[in-house]
């Protein structure tokens, strides 16, 4: 799935915030809220010394333009921190959970710390993590039928029609093919049926390369017993779809 792993500040595509004390020090652990409660305990002390003013002089100083800045450039920053918390679990093997995401981008909206189209590249991401879960959950556990009809739309999509959602999944589809391709195939080879419906799904309506390697897993022989696997690639309706893979793989 996607995520970002040990060493991810080396990576290219973070040069341009490498500058000391930005974003290194962001971990799994952090507390997402942090930056939010400073701005309101600030914007409370602007507050209170403002009625201290009015109430010695008559008059205060007007610091809501730069109490505005300071929340926007602080939004900024929690929800760049919360989407790389996010990654980070992801990438270490933890379960992360979306809500610090979508509550710093409340935040940002409000506090006009992101732009539209910023927060909905955000939404983007979310809803693509999101059907990356399920399509991960789907290998390790026995989907729901509902689910293997969402998968197979999704292979038949192009990722490219007028409806934004199913052209996510169609993309994302296209390029879990290829990252967790090796982790269904291993589940295959160990014989485990709960991995079969959607490789099923695959076999049908993947790739020519997937199809191919979910074909070789399926009845390759790598030294370990199968215990009633023909029967039940019988009754996954396996069969017929094997018999025309490997009937191209032997034509090309």
């Amino acid at each position: 799935w996607v995520c970002l792993r040990d060493g991810w500040w080396e990576l290219p595509r973070f040069a341009a915030a490498r500058v000391p004390g930005v974003l290194r020090a962001v971990s799994p652990g952090d507390d997402g809220g942090a930056l939010r409660r400073d701005c309101e305990q600030l914007t409370e002390r602007a507050q209170a010394i403002a009625a201290e003013e009015r109430a010695l002089v008559g008059e205060a100083a007007d610091l809501a333009p730069e109490l505005r800045a300071v929340a926007a450039r602080s939004s900024a920053r929690q929800l760049t921190e919360a989407l790389l918390r996010f990654l980070l679990a992801r990438g270490a093997g933890i379960a992360a959970e979306p809500l610090d995401i979508a509550k710093s981008s409340q935040w940002a909206q409000s506090a006009s710390g992101a732009s539209v189209e910023t927060l909905g590249q955000v939404v983007i991401f979310m809803r693509w993590a999101a059907f990356e879960d399920q399509l991960c959950a789907a290998v390790e556990a026995v989907p729901s039928l509902k689910f293997i009809g969402v998968l197979r739309d999704a292979l038949q999509a192009d990722g490219e029609g007028e409806d934004e959602e199913a052209a996510e999944r169609a993309r994302c589809v296209a390029r879990w093919q290829t990252s967790g391709l090796p982790n269904i195939c291993a589940r295959l080879r160990r014989r485990e049926a709960k991995a079969l419906p959607v490789a099923v799904a695959l076999l049908e309506l993947g790739t020519v390369e997937t199809r191919s390697q979910i074909a070789i897993a399926m009845t390759g022989d790598d030294g370990t017993e199968a215990v009633n696997w023909a029967p039940r690639l019988v009754t996954a309706g396996v069969m017929p779809l094997l018999a025309i893979t490997v009937s191209a793989d032997k034509s090309e």
